[in-house]
This record gives C-alpha cells, sequence and structure tokens, in this order.
C-alpha cells in the first residue's frame, strides 16, 4: 500500500507519500525532509478541520495508516490546509 515518489526542485528536495487507506482514497502527504515539514490535507483531522471521514477503509486501517506515516516521518511542522489567502493554516 505504500508508495513514495521524490520531486529535485534544484534547491529543495520533496517527497510525495502515500501510506494506504486514510481519509479520502489517494491521500498524499507532501514532504521536505530538509525541514521535517508536512504538508497533510485533511489526513490528519484536529478541531479545525472536524471529523475524519473515513472514506477509504475503516478505523483500523486508518490507524495502520497514521501508525506508518509516524514510523517513516519526522515531523517538525506540519500544514492541515491553506486559508482563503493561500497562508498555511493549522500549522503546528
Amino acid at each position: 500500500m505504500e508508495s513514495l515518489r521524490s520531486l529535485d526542485l534544484g534547491d529543495r528536495k520533496v517527497r510525495l507519500w502515500h501510506f494506504g487507506p486514510g481519509n479520502p482514497p489517494g491521500d498524499t502527504i507532501v514532504y521536505v525532509p530538509e525541514v521535517k515539514a508536512a504538508w497533510t490535507g485533511n489526513f490528519l483531522s484536529n478541531e479545525l478541520i472536524g471529523n475524519t471521514m473515513l472514506l477509504e477503509g475503516g478505523p483500523h486501517e486508518y490507524f495502520d495508516t497514521l501508525a506508518r506515516c509516524k514510523d517513516r516521518l519526522e515531523i517538525r511542522a506540519y500544514h492541515f490546509r491553506p486559508s482563503a489567502n493561500g497562508q498555511a493554516r493549522g500549522i503546528r
């Protein structure tokens, strides 16, 4: 289920991870290892986003996917979604 694509943007390396069943099908995490930042969309959920819908798989599959993400990525900052003005919201 797990897949990885790497992008070389010249001065920065970016990784696109899919760890398996998440919220909607095809959840992809954009990860910048240099700064340990991840853009997760609604793969991760909190009070800003609301309930996780689990459109692909159930809670057990989702927790397994979260565990694979945690095992593979060292995340210092994560971003849930952009705001209306394009600035990241939900930064932790």
